[in-house]
């Protein structure tokens, strides 16, 4: 079986276990998150998002939530705490922003204020947002039953939608691994953002135009087009989205 194929079998996969799902994210999931994320650091992050999202457009810019959740974080706190607030808020953020029930990673949860709901965009696409949000906190997580709970999660979304393979979507997840990296790799790379966001942020900064990039593509299609994952064709596209995020300022 080609690479393609394995791509849009593992997905049909994903779905039939998603659909057996009553959450977004599955209860046996939940049992290793308590050990990893700290519940009183998700709320303080989960409650910037409540009170501040009453402030912005019923369809705000990703680049409009991030220095508002973030931005700060770590304040009065050391060094290495600064790390592990950043966790925190990215994850608050990545279930907001995709619309998943913050209960189903962390139970204390329930009795949080709920946030009022803002379809946020990122190049004027709500998938885009989801897209770097969740390879944000995959990538913040890395190696943590979150990372896996969160990256199941989206890729079950993108399932039931049908929506075929994206390329624009996939300059969204590497833009967003990038911006989790930051955030969480060292204090001193941690620092680095929130000079960053203290300055100001525009989706220049943290996501590359994906004018030419193709969406939706059937596998047919795909295969017609690129023939399979890792062809010079595909590796063409790849390494132009790879040069488009490179060049972004937040990333230098």
């Amino acid at each position: 079986m080609t690479t393609t194929k394995r791509l849009f079998a593992s997905a049909m996969v994903v779905a039939v276990a998603g659909a057996r799902l009553v959450h977004a994210l599955s209860p046996a999931v939940q049992a290793p998150v308590a050990p990893v994320v700290d519940a009183e650091r998700v709320r303080v992050y989960h409650a910037r998002i409540a009170s501040g999202v009453a402030r912005l457009a019923a369809r705000p810019s990703l680049a409009q939530l991030l220095p508002l959740v973030l931005l700060g974080a770590g304040d009065g706190g050391n060094n290495e705490g600064i790390v592990d607030d950043h966790r925190a808020a990215l994850l608050a953020l990545a279930f907001y922003v995709n619309n998943w029930p913050i209960e189903a990673m962390v139970p204390e949860a329930r009795g949080w204020p709920r946030a009022e709901r803002r379809n946020t965009l990122l190049r004027g696409r709500h998938d885009l947002a989801q897209h770097f949000t969740v390879s944000a906190v995959v990538s913040a997580f890395s190696g943590t039953a979150i990372a896996n709970a969160v990256g199941l999660s989206k890729e079950m979304d993108d399932v039931r939608r049908a929506s075929g393979f994206s390329f624009s979507d996939l300059a969204a997840d590497r833009a967003g691994t990038l911006f989790g990296e930051m955030a969480t790799t060292s204090s001193e790379s941690a620092r680095r953002l929130q000079g960053r966001l203290a300055s100001g942020l525009i989706e220049d900064d943290i996501m590359p135009a994906v004018v030419g990039l193709p969406d939706n593509l059937t596998r047919a299609e795909f295969t017609r087009r690129y023939g399979d994952v890792g062809s010079p064709a595909y590796t063409r596209l790849l390494d132009e989205i790879d040069r488009r995020i490179a060049a972004l300022p937040l990333f230098h």
